[in-house]
């Protein structure tokens, strides 16, 4: 035995895991408590209370926020522009307090400014029915984003950001559906801006969660957003695969980002940040990819003819079956590189 090794080897260099917790608990080294505690420190979705309070919090506040807007909307035609707009900018400014004296550390500071955020896109929306100003529904987003992103970037809150992500994808579509036009290849470029830009983000989510950012620590913001992108890199692709006799500069650009993407995706959620999720949601949109071009040769060779269908079949078991496959390797490799 290498004692030099063993003796060099400290606790801050074992890498512990659910299955070496409870393989210390079978063996009697660690007591029921002991193995309770460390599975605490480890998942701490595991406390219940804590998990319930926090979504009880987020459905409340939808709720309240979600009964605002429907009360302007029931009551558009009884209720006075006076009041109208006093008590939206009574409800901003509430929000605004409370979360300045509560303070941006704490939840309650951080949920309030949520929304003061979202009440804010109300008034755009109030204002804009009341005065009529003429102007496209892209505008009223994109005014509502430029006009929360200071608290965005105050507040340090996950939530927060997804929303102002939301809103600025929300945007992307609108203008690129009232002022884009297709067979000019503007709106397929406006899906390629979509995805640097979310994807932007992500890299942005990525380095500084690296950095020991807290607040960035839940990988659920990381796999929204990699959904959000793939997503995107989807459409181009498809139509590419589809229709590629149609294909423009901005489709067959929009395909490639997406080709470069999965790549990087794929490397990174695999050997460099592991995540299942991300990777796994990689492996099935490069999945959708492969049944594409693969229907596309069979409709080309099977065109009309019964085998083309049962075909279809076959294909969509294999792809997948396949994927499972890789997957579950991939799954195995990690927890075995983490019991080293």
């Amino acid at each position: 035995m290498n004692t030099d090794k063993n003796n060099n080897m400290t606790l801050k260099k074992i890498l512990v895991n659910r299955r070496m917790i409870n393989e210390l608990a079978s063996q009697g080294l660690i007591s029921s408590e002991a193995r309770h505690y460390a599975m605490n420190l480890l998942y701490p979705e595991r406390n219940l209370i804590l998990w319930v309070s926090r979504l009880l919090l987020a459905l409340g506040v939808s709720l309240i926020l979600s009964g605002i807007v429907y009360f302007f909307a029931f009551n558009w035609t009884k209720i006075t522009p006076e009041i109208k707009f006093g008590s939206i900018q009574l409800s901003i400014f509430g929000c605004l307090a409370g979360a300045y004296f509560s303070g941006l550390t704490k939840l309650s500071g951080k949920i309030m400014l949520l929304c003061a955020s979202v009440l804010t896109g109300v008034f755009l929306a109030v204002f804009g029915q009341i005065y009529q100003t003429g102007a496209d529904s892209y505008q009223l987003f994109m005014m509502w984003a430029l006009l929360i992103l200071p608290w965005t970037l105050l507040s340090e809150f996950a939530a927060l950001w997804l929303v102002w992500l939301v809103i600025a994808n929300i945007f992307g579509l609108l203008y690129l559906d009232q002022t884009t036009l297709p067979e000019h290849g503007a709106g397929m470029m406006t899906i390629s801006y979509l995805m640097i830009f979310n994807a932007a983000f992500l890299g942005l989510r990525e380095f500084f969660a690296s950095k020991g950012k807290a607040w960035l620590q839940d990988r659920l913001t990381r796999r929204i957003l990699v959904g959000a992108v793939l997503v995107y890199a989807l459409i181009p692709t498809g139509n590419l695969i589809i229709e590629p006799s149609g294909a423009t500069h901005a489709i067959i650009f929009g395909a490639a980002l997406s080709a470069i993407i999965h790549g990087v995706f794929y490397i990174v959620y695999r050997y460099k940040t592991p995540d299942m999720p991300a990777l796994s949601a990689t492996v099935l949109s490069a999945c959708f990819i492969l049944q594409l071009v693969l229907f596309k040769a069979l409709n080309l060779f099977l065109s009309g003819h019964a085998l083309e269908y049962l075909s279809h079949g076959f294909i969509i078991m294999g792809v997948f079956a396949l994927a499972t496959i890789l997957l579950r390797n991939i799954a195995k490799e990690t927890e075995a590189h983490n019991n080293v």
